[in-house]
């Protein structure tokens, strides 16, 4: 990692430095357990990664999927703020990714923290929306940047977030909808070795036409899950994701990173169908034809 990426330690490289501990003394013994101390039954690494050693950007591997069964991906969005943020999720017992927003100051130490515990990261890349208002800051893409402008902040975006292995778009009502725009990013993202998840905020997404004229690598989501912040509410959009699933063979699934979210999750793969396999959302191209799962109508 070169000095212009370097970032301030804060509280989250303190976390994560406790969290690593018994395994960095060779006091770690028994199965994995979670921060409350349950067995996952799921493997993870023992010590958080170097940062030199996220430009591989591997995506964790996934359980096995016997045939017949559904495959599920959930994504969680809007995380960096801080590592506690995405402890909740931590403790849920199949793969999750998650989508870390690139400009917080947290935002390495939480990507950091999420790829030590075997869980996916991708970038999740600020895109111009319709309403001018959420322009919030100067990381994100903007309809009629060229294609220099767009590598430039698309590659500021994968060094503040440095296992990511995928990238899907925050907002982006109005760039989504660019086709020059997304053709630009669809070429660099293949020149990275990146994956785009398409969170689909505009009907008119011209994201995975792009894809295809690029010949990158692409996908779609399915369903929101959390639009009402509600474990109920939630738990009814899980199962909606899963029957997509059973119908298509592949669902992908997107949440948020919130509390009710997190219990939601674990509710109901506490006491899931066996025929459901979850699966980071980059191994998707391993179980559907050409990587694509079928979307839902709105």
């Amino acid at each position: 990692m070169n000095s212009g990426h370097l970032r301030r330690v804060g509280p989250g490289a303190i976390l994560i430095c406790l969290i690593a501990l018994p395994a960095l003394c060779g006091c770690a013994s028994g199965p994995p357990r979670n921060l409350r101390g349950e067995d996952t039954g799921t493997s993870m690494p023992t010590s958080p990664p170097e940062p030199e050693r996220c430009p591989a950007r591997l995506v964790p591997p996934g359980p096995p999927v016997p045939a017949g069964s559904a495959v599920v991906a959930i994504v969680i969005d809007d995380c960096g703020e801080s590592p506690e943020q995405v402890i909740p999720f931590l403790g849920i017992p199949v793969p999750l990714s998650f989508g870390v927003l690139p400009w917080h100051s947290e935002s390495m130490n939480t990507s950091l923290l999420i790829s030590a515990r075997g869980f996916e990261t991708l970038a999740h890349m600020p895109m111009e929306p319709h309403d001018p208002r959420w322009l919030e800051n100067d990381w994100f893409l903007t309809t009629g940047m060229d294609r220099e402008q767009i590598r430039i902040r698309i590659d500021r975006a994968l060094d503040g977030v440095p296992c990511a292995t995928g990238m899907n778009n925050h907002m982006g009502s109005r760039f989504t909808a660019d086709a020059p725009g997304m053709d630009h990013v669809m070429s660099r993202l293949k020149e990275r070795g990146i994956y785009f998840l398409d969170s689909r905020t505009s009907d008119q997404s011209a994201a995975i036409a792009a894809c295809s004229r690029q010949d990158a690598r692409c996908l779609s989501r399915d369903v929101f899950i959390d639009n009402e912040d509600d474990v109920e509410a939630i738990t009814a959009q899980i199962k909606r994701l899963v029957e997509a699933a059973r119908k298509n063979g592949c669902a992908i699934g997107i949440g948020h990173c919130r509390s009710k979210t997190a219990a939601a999750i674990m509710h109901y793969v506490r006491a899931r169908d066996p025929g459901v396999v979850f699966v980071p959302a980059g191994r998707i191209f391993e179980h559907c034809p050409s990587g694509q799962p079928q979307n839902l109508p709105e």
